[in-house]
């Protein structure tokens, strides 16, 4: 959610343009992409080939309907570590493949703003 800040001018703007969307979802077949797999641009924009390659490895895959993969917004060394608890938490993005019949079933349940609290601007 903070990631959204890096998209405004300002980040009080994101207040005012987006909502925190709540989804109920059956249980999801998600692969985590490891950082072994990511090819040496992945955080490049644009994207390259061999970043789409490795999407549609496991996006195109019938056992899964979907990848965790990390933000091309944070640290790449974070997005690399060795260390499960720290790179977990930087695998924030979900890439769902929209033909899966799970993915269907995903229902929003209710959105909400303002998504920062104003503590977060006047402390």
């Amino acid at each position: 959610m903070l990631e959204l800040g890096n998209y405004q001018v300002d980040p009080l703007v994101a207040n005012a343009l987006s909502v925190i969307a709540v989804f109920e979802a059956p249980a999801l077949r998600l692969y985590s992409v490891e950082p072994h797999e990511l090819p040496d641009n992945w955080h490049i924009y644009p994207r390259g080939p061999q970043t789409q390659r490795l999407g549609d490895t496991y996006l195109l895959n019938d056992h899964y309907d979907g990848i965790l993969v990390p933000s091309c917004t944070i640290n790449t060394e974070l997005a690399a570590s060795p260390l499960n608890e720290v790179r977990q938490s930087i695998y924030a993005n979900v890439v769902l493949n929209a033909e899966r019949d799970a993915v269907k079933c995903i229902k929003l349940k209710s959105m909400h703003s303002p998504i920062y609290s104003d503590r977060l601007f006047n402390s």
